[in-house]
């Protein structure tokens, strides 16, 4: 604290040394699904004057956003880039997050092997006609369906049961019809 300064004072140098004030803000990761879940809360330290970068990635020099495990930034959502610490106390952040879902899809080459999601089943039609040798005609149909992981669920030490789902079985046949191939007979006037 400075005295009182008089006319009979002889010349003074006062020393003045300011220190920034420590200041925290708070990055609330919010579920998607549910805006009153907040999954974790992450803190950003500085002092007054100070901007603190961040990033998704952390480069060096910039703090990283971490999300939680098994949860990702909902995509299109804007995320803070910095904050800067003022005069004024800094107003939380939010960012939207979203359960990461992994998915193997048996249409793919490297799933060809994986009877969980690709399978192969082949009927064959007997056809006799009285008098002719009977004739087969094989008909072979892919399925395959989609496995889906969800990362957040698994983070959590749910089980795999409850983590992993798959979609219904699908084909490669447009509109579930296979044609049956035209037959030639000889001699029969009704196939009744």
């Amino acid at each position: 604290m400075l005295s009182k300064v008089s006319s009979n004072d002889k010349d003074a140098s006062v020393e003045i040394n300011y220190t920034a004030n420590d200041q925290t803000a708070k990055i609330y990761f919010v579920n998607n699904a549910d805006h009153t879940d907040i999954v974790k809360t992450q803190t950003v330290d500085g002092k007054t004057g100070e901007t603190v970068k961040l990033s998704q990635d952390g480069a060096e020099g910039i703090t990283k956003l971490v999300v939680p495990e098994g949860w990702t930034i909902v995509p299109g959502t804007q995320t803070p880039e910095a904050i800067s610490f003022g005069s004024t106390p800094i107003q939380d952040q939010t960012v939207y997050i979203e359960h990461k879902k992994d998915t193997e899809s048996g249409l793919d080459d490297k799933n060809k092997d994986n009877t969980n999601l690709r399978r192969q089943v082949t009927r064959t039609v007997v056809i006799s006609v009285p008098g002719q040798k009977d004739q087969e005609i094989p008909q072979t149909v892919d399925l395959y369906r989609t496995k889906t992981v969800d990362k957040a669920l698994k983070a959590e030490g749910k089980s795999e049961d409850e983590y992993t789902t798959y979609s219904e079985w699908k084909s490669n046949i447009v509109g579930n019809k296979m044609k049956l191939m035209f037959l030639r007979t000889t001699g029969v006037k009704n196939l009744q």
